[in-house]
């Protein structure tokens, strides 16, 4: 696939403190990651069987960490792992992971990426910092340089369940009245709140109501579950370790859960939902959504009143508007797209365009003959010393025009990629060569991203156009791949040309910034 496979190692744990969430959202990663053609290892402590054979299931190698303490000891550990699965990242998932355990994985070949979701180090030695919650901001991070920081809900790390089958214009339906709820706080609930919340909705007499219950791989108080379903009127049903959260999320009406990644999934299938937080650094997430229109913030564990909570519930279930006014605002927010944009990214940063000079005239010549391009190009002419010497000196000296060879890490050239400005029009044309040896490898999505940030970054148009021949299947595919949209066909020295675009509009104001600082730092 990618050249010996993009690799991606991962460190994460989990536990009755620090349930499964930096689990399940790395595991969003790793399939992002495997989509795009890579290999993913997981190390981690001593998981539950059930969590082991998931990932197992999913492709994903896996490795034990023996003293998954997240000291010294563990970083060693870590260390002989990255060496031996020779990864081009590894992503630290665990407030525990401090700035000291940072800095011991430099000495291993790899860059390193650090999930934080409240700024819980210096974080100097990572090449990337991911903070997707809603909250994130610069101010947080103040030793850690902007173009290294991938902060808010575009990068929600989503499993692809949550992903697939929810087309954003897909409105949830909201009921008149409330008719299935969903409880969820976690894979561990280390202090049971699950129990506390189904007493407080036990007093609002919902015998009529459907309540599915989630538990955990890590949740201790089954027993304590059991034997008050059988002295509820609730209808209650209980399941465990549930592989499609998405399928059940999808046909409730209401959701009460804690403040961590599960919100986010639920605001992706648009469910109102009534946060309880059941940890101080789900403080934030709580009360940013509350603010946003996503949920309403129910308070703190510790300070849970089961009378004043079932209030707001009977508030909510009789209000149908503001429910629908929560399930909007959550569709808005989340897209689903987190993951892969995240993978790209990763993948994106071990690639390489520099301009081309002079001294590539013989590389450049031999991409532009080669039989396979020429076969595909709307001038499949033989290219001569004198014709090419041309060429590249025009396309060398015009203000109009750009070609930068690309790279994968520091390794030798995979192709091209030419821009050509039309004024008139505000756009750009731009094609992309690889040589034969690197084609169907992947590369061609990832290049192409780079390379139109390059281009928006570098010139003032408003599209950049790719105009390919009939039959050019599979660039076509790494066009669409790489976010591009089909327009209207035109004609190329008499041929029907089959065009696609990619406006400016698309990409934010902070994303552009950030390219434009990575084509300085070239």
């Amino acid at each position: 696939m990618l050249p010996r496979d993009l690799r991606l190692l991962i460190r994460a744990d989990v536990g009755p403190r620090i349930g499964t969430g930096h689990l399940m959202r790395c595991l969003a990663l790793g399939q992002a990651w495997k989509s795009i053609g890579g290999q993913v290892a997981f190390a981690c402590g001593a998981l539950p069987g059930v969590l082991k054979n998931r990932l197992i299931n999913e492709g994903f190698a896996l490795f034990s960490i023996a003293n998954a303490a997240c000291d010294g000891t563990d970083a060693r550990e870590t260390c002989d792992i990255a060496t031996a699965f020779a990864p081009d990242w590894v992503v630290l998932d665990g407030y525990r992971f401090n700035d000291a355990y940072q800095s011991r994985l430099r000495s291993v070949e790899g860059s390193l990426l650090v999930v934080d979701d409240y700024g819980h180090g210096r974080h100097e030695a990572a090449d990337a910092v991911l903070n997707q919650n809603a909250y994130a901001t610069y101010h947080s991070y103040p030793h850690v340089k902007q173009d290294r920081l991938l902060l808010g809900s575009k990068y929600l790390l989503l499993r692809n369940e949550f992903s697939e089958n929810h087309p954003d214009s897909d409105d949830k339906h909201i009921v008149s009245k409330v008719k299935r709820i969903l409880v969820t706080f976690g894979g561990a609930d280390p202090e049971n709140v699950t129990l506390r919340t189904l007493k407080a909705l036990d007093s609002l007499d919902k015998s009529n109501v459907v309540v599915d219950v989630v538990i955990g791989a890590s949740y201790q108080h089954t027993e304590e579950l059991r034997v008050f379903k059988k002295s509820t009127t609730l209808n209650l049903r209980l399941h465990r370790n549930v592989d499609r959260m998405s399928s059940l999320m999808s046909k409730v009406d209401l959701a009460i859960s804690a403040g961590g990644s599960t919100c986010y999934e639920l605001a992706r299938c648009g469910i109102p939902t009534a946060i309880i937080s059941i940890a101080d650094n789900q403080k934030p997430i709580a009360k940013s959504l509350h603010e946003k229109g996503v949920a309403i913030c129910c308070g703190h564990y510790e300070d849970f009143d089961g009378s004043r909570f079932a209030k707001t519930l009977r508030e909510v279930f009789r209000d149908a508007e503001k429910r629908r006014s929560m399930s909007q605002c959550a569709k808005r927010l989340v897209d689903g797209n987190g993951s892969i944009r995240i993978a790209q990214h990763l993948s994106s940063q071990l690639y390489q365009l520099r301009p081309a000079n002079q001294n590539d005239f013989d590389i450049l010549l031999e991409l532009r003959n080669e039989p396979e391009f020429r076969a595909l190009s709307f001038n499949p002419q033989f290219v001569s010393h004198d014709s090419h010497r041309n060429w590249l000196h025009k396309k060398l000296t015009s203000p109009n025009s750009a070609l930068w060879i690309a790279h994968f890490k520091h390794g030798p050239p995979l192709g091209y990629i030419c821009a050509d400005i039309d004024h008139q029009h505000s756009n750009c044309n731009f094609s992309i060569c690889l040589h034969s040896s690197e084609r169907g490898k992947r590369h061609g999505p990832t290049l192409i991203d780079k390379a139109t940030r390059q281009i928006f970054s570098q010139f003032d148009v408003e599209q950049t156009v790719a105009q390919l021949k009939h039959g050019k299947h599979a660039s076509q595919f790494a066009f669409r791949k790489a976010g591009y949209s089909t327009i209207a066909p035109t004609i190329v020295r008499g041929q029907t040309a089959y065009q696609m675009a990619f406006d400016r509009s698309l990409l934010d104001g902070e994303e552009l910034t950030y390219s434009l600082q990575l084509l300085k730092s070239a």
